[in-house]
Formats: C-alpha cells, structure tokens, sequence
C-alpha cells in the first residue's frame, strides 16, 4: 500500500493541482490530508469540492478548526486572523459540518498522523526542535509521526544514542531500533525558501518515505489572489528574490498553540487508518450499484455528483443513457435549446449544478455567426464566485481506451476567477479517477479558442464510465460551445 501524506494546502488551487498530478504518477493508494485545507489561500471553495472527492483520510488543521466551530481563531496573530475570517464567510454549513467531523489524530500500528503535536493534538503546536520531538516520542507508541502545521519538510529521527536529530529532505527507509517524525511541508503555503509544494509517499511495503517537491504557478495563484477579494494576501513565497532573506522560522508563524486550559474544553478524537475512511466513501460504495442500475438501463447514475461538493443545487439530465463510444468520432450530444435551465427546464445529456441561484444561471441558446451560421451554446453566468458546473452523461469506456475533451470557449464580460474541462472516469468500484485536466485560460471576447486536452497515451488503465466536466469559481459571463468527447482510440 501506497500512501500520500500531505498537509496544508490552504486554499492554493494551483499549487494543490500541482500535487494531485504529481501524486498520480506516483501510484498511490490512498490519500491523508494532515489538516489546513483552507485559511491563506483564494480558494476555499474550489479546493474543498477536490479533496471532498478524493482524499481518502483527513485530520484536522487549526485553520480548519475554526471554520468548524471547534476554536474561535482568537490564537490566529494578525493577517491569518483576517484571512481566516474573510475564509469563513466564502463556505456554507455543509463546509462547517464536513471540518466538524475531522478527527485530531488518525493511527495505524506503525505510524501516527496529525497536524502538529499528536501527543495534545487539541493545542495545535508545533514540533521545531529536539525538545519537542522527543516529547512526542515518549507520549506516542508508533514508530513514525507525520504531521504538518510548520510548513517546513524535513524529519527528526532517534536511534540507539538517543540523541534527535533533524535532517532536512531526503529519501530513507525505517530501520529497526530508530523512530521518526515527518514533517511533510505543506502545499500551499512552502515556508522554507523553495517555493515548490512539498509532501511524502509512504511505501509501507518497503518500509520507505519518499519527498516530493512540485512546482506551481506562482503567478497565476497571484492572480487568483487578487481577483478573490482577500483581504490580505500572506504569500511570502511570491517574492521569490528575497529567498536569502527569508525571516526565522518561528517569525513566520501566525498562530500561537492553545493554552492547556483552552485545549482541555475541546472534544479530541483519535481515529484508526482502517475505518477512517470519511462519509463520501461510503456513498461511493453506494456509486457502484448506482452504475449498475445504469448499465441496466435505469437512467439514474448521474444521481452520482449530487454529493460531489457541498453547497449547491443540482439540475439532474433529463435521461441516464449511456453514451457510446466509437474510435475517431465525438460521443456528446449537442443541447437542444431550452432556454434557463432550472427544476422545470432541464437538458437532455447534461447535468447542472450552481451553488446560488440569485446569482449564477446557465442557459442553451442559438449562436448565430457574423457568416449566418448558428449553433447551440451553453451561457453561463456568475455574479458570485460559487461552483458552477455542466456535467455530460456517462461514457461507456474500456481499457486501454483514450479520450480528447473538447469545448470552445468565448467571453461575453469578463471572468475573474478560474473555470476549467475535466475528464472524470468512475470505476466499478465507485471510486473516481481524474484523467485530463485543462484549465480554460487566455480567452478571448472577440473571438472563440478552441480547447483540447488529451488523456495519457497509454490510456486507461480500467474500464468503467468517464464524464466530461467544466466547472469552476468565477465572477463573469461565457460561452460554451462544441462541449464533446472525441475517443482517440
């Protein structure tokens, strides 16, 4: 079994995209989030819908603890404290609800996970010296510890002269007789002067953790900071020419651990790995007989992506026919036009969902060109940055099998946030894979970009439904049209 440990993505959309496709071509089994989903970053939304879907195992962040409701932020110090407040107000209560029910700890026979101290997890504090290493070690039993909370990688291990020691980034192999803790640096917000995101594979077959260090866009989460209305913007990792002059670690901070007083009112729960699994697993066992009812032509599997991100309503297709695909032809059906679509108005191989309805539509329309020629689009407006999203009906697609995602795309005002095509395969099994993922950038409100992403070239690798997804956070208005799967082979 292969494991991802991660930690702190803090809302960073581009940095966490980055890590998902890393983490992919690693082969790993299962995910472990070590708290901090959200806080800093202009993406709170967008980031929960992801990991909702596809993280396996969760601990909670003190960022996220106060958007749960478990702490008041009162220990965050100065911008984080305003970050985490303007962060609250972007996430409704199914947000709050899905914190909530984050343990503190999660255990297995070797190793144990939490955001920072594992031994008082309720006070949030960090592990930065050999003092605090080996105070873990003496209040835990397992052999290694992951966390986070620091935002630097790196690890302490103790052997036989019982001395701690802390390495910085490197791959190792557990060797009898010594013990470890793993800082797994963070995602979103790297604080050690090298600016790529930062997380660990743990082989437990070899006994090996790996570190991985990804690159991002710096400048396109700059952007999407700006647009977001922050309030503030806690990034020193944009200013990538003061790396030398990067203040200590401790000045860095921006929360301060809670008091024992203050720790011993909240409720900690500790979790095992093996039942760990949260609530959207369960409904993804429920997935796959849902696929079964489809292949059986009962037309209810796109019921699927009603529970795949809190907070907004679903306009479900008119019909659940699967879809088929043939080798070098385009398998989607254009929309007929219907006008707004809504609970009296639906289309017939696309799925809606928008999270308000005051503020966001999509509509079908005739597009007529400046030669006369007209075609159905897809109009999409957003006042509000809330996920909107057209989701196609289901592909039939087998092994080996390879895909294009097709769409063009023109604004009709201008788009401040980000929207991006997706190819999403669900497996018999329930769980879902993504294959191809392109973000709709540098368009244009003059002309129409045409946009295509293929999958890997070795295709998939199981057989089992693919759906094509646009969806995204933005403020603004666009056109949609040609949105179509084309089987490559």
């Amino acid at each position: 079994m292969k494991y991802a440990v991660f930690s702190d993505i803090h809302a960073n959309l581009q940095a966490w995209n980055a890590v998902f496709t890393d983490l992919r071509g690693m082969g790993v089994d299962e995910l472990v989030c070590l708290g901090d989903v959200v806080g800093y970053g202009p993406d709170p939304g967008a980031i929960l819908e992801h990991v909702h879907r596809h993280v396996h195992h969760f601990v909670l962040g003190n960022h996220d603890a106060v958007i749960a409701g478990v702490t008041d932020g009162s220990n965050f110090n100065g911008a984080a404290r305003q970050a985490i407040e303007w962060t609250r107000l972007q996430l409704d209560a199914k947000a709050r609800q899905f914190f909530g029910g984050m343990p503190f700890v999660l255990e297995s026979e070797v190793f144990v996970c939490a955001h920072g101290d594992p031994v008082d997890p309720a006070r949030f504090a960090y592990i930065l010296d050999p003092e605090d290493a080996t105070r873990v070690w003496d209040g835990c039993e397992q052999q290694m510890v992951f966390v986070g909370h620091s935002h630097v990688p790196g690890f302490f291990i103790r052997g036989q002269s019982g001395t701690p020691h802390w390495l910085d980034p490197q791959n190792f192999q557990l060797e009898e007789g010594k013990r470890y803790i793993v800082n797994v640096g963070s995602v979103g917000q790297p604080r050690n002067g090298d600016f790529r995101s930062s997380y660990c594979v743990y082989d437990d077959d070899t006994q090996s953790v790996y570190f991985r260090q990804v690159p991002f866009d710096l400048d396109a989460y700059r952007q999407a900071a700006k647009a977001s209305g922050l309030p503030v913007l806690v990034a020193p990792f944009l200013d990538v020419s003061e790396a030398s002059e990067l203040p200590p670690l401790r000045e860095q901070l921006d929360f301060s651990p809670l008091s024992h007083e203050q720790a011993s009112e909240v409720d900690v729960t500790v979790a095992q790995l093996d039942s760990a699994v949260r609530s959207v697993r369960r409904w993804r066992v429920g997935a796959a007989a849902l696929l079964a009812l489809l292949v059986a032509a009962l037309g209810v599997s796109l019921l699927l992506w009603q529970r795949s991100g809190p907070g907004y309503t679903e306009f479900p297709a008119q019909t659940g026919s699967v879809l088929e695909a043939t080798v070098g032809e385009m398998c989607m059906k254009e929309p007929r036009v219907v006008g707004m679509v809504g609970a009296d108005s639906t289309l017939s191989a696309w799925t809606v969902q928008i999270a308000d309805l005051d503020t966001q539509s999509v509509s079908t329309e005739t597009w007529k060109s400046e030669r006369g020629q007209s075609a159905p689009v897809f109009r999409l407006r957003s006042q509000t940055p809330g996920h909107l999203a057209l989701v196609s009906a289901p592909v039939q697609a087998v092994e080996g099998s390879r895909f294009q995602c097709c769409a063009s795309v023109r604004l009709v005002s201008p788009v401040q946030g980000h929207i991006e095509m997706c190819l999403i395969q669900t497996l018999s099994d329930g769980t879902e894979e993504l294959i191809v993922h392109y973000p709709l950038e540098k368009l244009s409100d003059s002309r129409w970009k045409a946009c295509r992403k293929s999958g890997d070239a070795r295709g998939l690798r199981r057989e089992g439904m693919v759906r094509l997804v646009i969806k995204g956070q933005f403020t603004g208005e666009l056109l949609l049209r040609a949105c179509n799967l084309k089987r490559l082979q």
